[in-house]
């Protein structure tokens, strides 16, 4: 999906320049064709305009809802002067004068405040996903990286919103100035009329569905004369419809979400006890509300679910439409099927919002900054990559009109966790089920980089597993406790080696790999990963000093690699430390088509990896609960090495860690090897003969920073290995 630009801060020393807001001069009769129009409609009352002061006796038993309070009487002269100076697009209803209901200023206030929806608050993802949707934020005074689902956790709740989100007020950032409208048509923000969520099961998108219809709705009843505002044809009714697999299940998740709201919430019983009054008044019905439907005759809307047949739900004009659990449709493009065709009860709806939505760009470039159109909900879990979601949720990416969510139901809802007690025990009964329904990523995943388990298979070197054991140790300097690794036992080999690095601090882990090339492959001989544990960070220099110098010399390291910024400071000492024998250090940032060089190789066999450890399997490791992840994954790192490569995402754009808490470390360092193992330069230095020798790794000492213990060493022998290791993925954003 096309993500908005972020306005960056002033350096320093600078003023930042403030946007003018635009203020509005005030019109005359001549020059307000609304107020004309408003005029014509308050003659055309006649008697009914000036009659008594109405009965509102039948209010008393909705006492906290009297919308009227006119005890004063209607002043005709301040409506009139209203209707000169408002912007709106059409003259307000005369007949029904609903101004003491209020429109909100945004979907975030219509969501927060007691006297808009006034109902349970909405969870973090339900709201963002609203705000984005609606397009009624700045997009210049707001942190939209922070606002991508992946960039925060749903436990940091509503207040974060408020913090990091700058909501426009009826269309005006109150901060800078922004209109919305200049910043839609200055292309800064996407004017959306689709939103595609796939989402793991219990992650509340349904009420995601009933909060946006319902903004959607008082936003239509507000709007004076909707079908004037959007070109309808005169007599039209404009329609939003619910939709899932029967119309039972429609009405169950969708519609009756969507009444409750209108029951409960003090902006909509207002308004209904202002509409009963002046059924009274006039002796006219304006509108039904029934648990099967609502109609709003005075604003020609009408709300309702409806099962899923194509043929019923063509020929109208809606101004939205939701589909349930559409990824449980039938996607198969030649189905004959009338009822749950994906592709056909889609379109149907699709085709009947395109009269609403054609007035988008007309309504943008006449400065209505508070636009709407008509929209489109499709929520679901997955069923399987071909299904209908899954095909919505790929073909939103970069789209300026469709919101793209994917996220699994611990991403969603603030009050389950991936560690929660009833995951764990879906995980363990079924971790491909529950990876589908919970976290929303079906078999095959759709953004799997690699999806193919038997390729990798054949990658893992049968005559080879990891020749090397180390410990996991802690160190205390002052207060602070730190966690690094030592070598306790490694094979040695005379032939040239390169070591590839990824360094993690806090979050990610500390990984590294060493390999060669065997008759031209790249074969990665070693795997180490360091994790470092809820507030124990990683100790830079005692991972150099205790681990990376034994493996240096015990492999016949001649290149390290290194692809992040931080690991620059290791690579000096490494070059500093071994330039007698003339060690090559870079650092070097992973692209794109790097990732996709690694999995060609892997299709083509062309690179290999260790073994998995005696009695592992891939199978159990990929069918593993993955409890206490990634400590589950100590001391086995090719294990971890062969679900990464599994798991890391496609974005079109990079390949960045799997869904939830998985990890990409192992990965990205095989992918920085298997660059080097392909530059001209470095395959030389691979490539030069030498003598086979025996040699024999000591104790090493350590470097003592204040504590003091001690690392053993072993006599190894020369091997050869043919193992090649390799990895997709690449994270865009590491924390």
């Amino acid at each position: 999906m096309r993500k908005v630009r972020t306005k960056k801060p002033a350096s320093s020393g600078e003023t930042k320049p403030r946007r003018k807001i635009k203020r509005r001069t005030k019109k005359t009769l001549a020059e307000s064709p609304q107020a004309a129009d408003f005029l014509k409609e308050l003659m055309d009352l006649g008697a009914d305009s000036g009659g008594p002061a109405e009965n509102l006796d039948f209010l008393e038993d909705n006492s906290d809802y009297n919308p009227l309070n006119d005890s004063d009487g209607v002043d005709i002269v301040g409506m009139v002067d209203e209707a000169i100076g408002q912007e709106g697009l059409v003259a307000p209803d005369l007949k029904i004068d609903d101004s003491s209901c209020p429109e909100a200023p945004n979907v975030v206030d219509w969501l927060l405040k007691d006297e808009f929806l006034g109902c349970e608050p909405p969870y973090l993802e339900q709201a963002l996903i609203c705000v984005k949707l609606f397009a009624e934020y700045c997009p210049h005074c707001s942190d939209t990286e922070w606002m991508e689902t992946e960039n925060h956790e749903p436990q940091e709740g509503l207040g974060a919103l408020l913090e990091k989100v700058t909501m426009f007020n009826f269309g005006v950032c109150p901060s800078c100035g922004t209109h919305r409208s200049d910043a839609i048509a200055e292309g800064d923000l996407n004017f959306y009329n689709e939103l595609a969520c796939l989402a793991g099961q219990r992650s509340g998108k349904s009420i995601v569905t009933a909060m946006a219809s319902t903004y959607i709705t008082h936003r239509i009843l507000k709007m004076q004369k909707p079908t004037e505002v959007f070109r309808v044809g005169k007599g039209q009714i404009l329609h939003g419809t619910f939709v899932a697999l029967t119309q039972g299940q429609a009405k169950d998740t969708l519609w009756e979400p969507f009444y409750g709201y209108l029951l409960e919430s003090p902006w909509f019983k207002k308004y209904h006890a202002l509409l009963r009054h002046y059924e009274k008044k006039y002796h006219q019905e304006f509108f039904k509300l029934k648990d099967t439907f609502v109609l709003y005759r005075h604003r020609a809307l009408t709300v309702y679910p409806a099962g899923p047949d194509k043929r019923i739900l063509r020929g109208r004009t809606r101004i939205f439409g939701a589909i349930d659990e559409i990824g449980w449709f039938d996607n198969n493009k030649g189905t004959n099927k009338v009822k749950i065709d994906a592709n056909g009860v889609y379109e149907a709806m699709v085709r009947s919002l395109a009269t609403v939505r054609s007035s988008e760009e007309r309504l943008v470039a006449m400065k209505y900054d508070q636009a709407i159109t008509a929209y489109m909900l499709n929520i679901s879990s997955p069923s399987s990559i071909r299904d209908k979601i899954c095909e919505l949720v790929r073909q939103a990416q970069n789209s300026v009109k469709t919101l793209g969510v994917h996220a699994p139901t611990w991403k969603m809802n603030p009050n389950i966790t991936r560690q929660s007690g009833f995951l764990l025990e879906e995980y363990r009964k079924d971790p491909i089920t529950a990876q589908r329904d919970y976290g929303a990523e079906p078999p095959l995943s759709a953004n799997a980089f690699i999806n193919n388990k038997d390729m990798i298979q054949e990658a893992l070197n049968p005559k080879t597993r990891n020749p090397i054991k180390y410990r996991l140790e802690e160190i205390k300097i002052g207060k602070e406790k730190y966690r690094y690794a030592s070598v306790d036992k490694i094979r040695t080999c005379a032939r040239a080696s390169m070591l590839a690095l990824d360094a993690g601090f806090t979050n990610n882990s500390f990984s590294l790999v060493v390999g060669t090339l065997v008759d031209g492959v790249p074969t990665i001989d070693i795997c180490v990963e360091v994790i470092p544990l809820p507030g124990i960070p990683l100790h830079y220099s005692m991972i150099y000093e205790e681990l990376i110098k034994p493996i240096i010399e015990a492999r016949n390291v001649k290149i390290v690699l290194a692809d992040r910024w931080n690991s620059i400071k290791l690579l000096q000492d490494m070059a500093f430390d071994y330039q007698h024998v003339e060690l090559v250090t870079r650092q070097y940032s992973l692209k794109y088509h790097d990732f996709w060089s690694v999995k060609v190789a892997f299709e083509q066999y062309t690179f290999v990896i260790p073994n998995l450890d005696k009695g592992q399997d891939l199978d159990e490791v990929l069918k593993d609960t993955l409890e206490e992840y990634p400590r589950c994954f100590e001391y086995k790192p090719v294990a971890h090495f062969a679900l990464q490569i599994l798991t890391v995402q496609d974005t079109g754009r990079t390949v960045t860690k799997g869904e939830g808490d998985l990890t990409d470390d192992l990965w990205r360092a095989a992918c920085l090897f298997y660059w080097g193992s392909q530059e001209d330069e470095y395959i030389e230095i691979l490539t030069k003969p030498v003598e086979t020798q025996q040699k024999t790794i000591g104790a090493l000492g350590k470097a003592l920073l204040g504590s003091s213990s001690s690392s053993t060493g072993v006599t190894g022998t020369s091997i050869s290995s043919s193992s090649t290791g390799g990895v997709i993925g690449l994270t865009m954003r590491r924390k």
